[in-house]
């Protein structure tokens, strides 16, 4: 696994996870949860639209611990150290970090990730308008350019000129409420 695949995927919701483990959605939330949390942050583990492929590989070895303590304490430390491999290059897990820390890391890369992924969508989406405008102007010949760009500076020249007097005639008439008050006090 990559750090893409460890954040991006959640194709399980806790129902289809619950049904694969025979056991009850609640007891993966307040028991199991946890538990794959001392392994892995919560945010390679769960995101709003489900579980991650992590979250089900974990789930599904920690179906076959025994539910002791000593047990279960056992198989996070081997869980960490056989998982910490795939993600600790970047720092989120390892020697000496936290929990905390990692879980904070983890989200910072997974927003960061999400914001450059929505930055290369929106810079695709204006490349392909630029591209397309250039064909819409291509596709008018110099005349029908020229008639819509005076269209276009007509209403800008007019949408200011609303904007001033709007602007002009709530001013002038504030100052004249302001004299006539400052006049009724003398």
């Amino acid at each position: 696994m990559i750090e893409g695949e460890l954040c991006e995927g959640a194709p399980y919701s806790g129902a289809q996870l619950a049904g694969e483990l025979a056991i009850a959605e609640s007891t993966i939330r307040t028991r199991w949860l946890p538990w794959l949390e001392r392994v892995a942050p919560v945010e390679l583990l769960k995101t709003d639209a489900g579980y991650t492929d992590l979250a089900r590989s974990l789930a599904l070895e920690f179906k076959q611990v025994p539910s002791k303590k000593a047990a279960r304490e056992k198989w996070v430390a081997e869980a960490k150290q056989r998982y910490s491999r795939e993600f600790s290059p970047d720092g989120l897990v390892g020697p000496g970090v936290c929990g905390e820390l990692g879980s904070a890391l983890a989200l910072v890369r997974k927003q960061g990730s999400q914001m450059q992924q929505a930055g290369t969508t929106d810079l695709e989406r204006l490349k392909a308008l630029i591209n397309q405008q250039g064909q819409v102007q291509a596709d008018f010949d110099e005349a029908e350019v020229a008639a819509m760009r005076a269209r276009g500076l007509n209403r800008g020249v007019q949408r200011f000129q609303i904007e001033t007097d709007a602007e002009d005639s709530t001013y002038f008439e504030l100052r004249r409420m302001r004299s006539q008050v400052g006049n009724s006090a003398i």
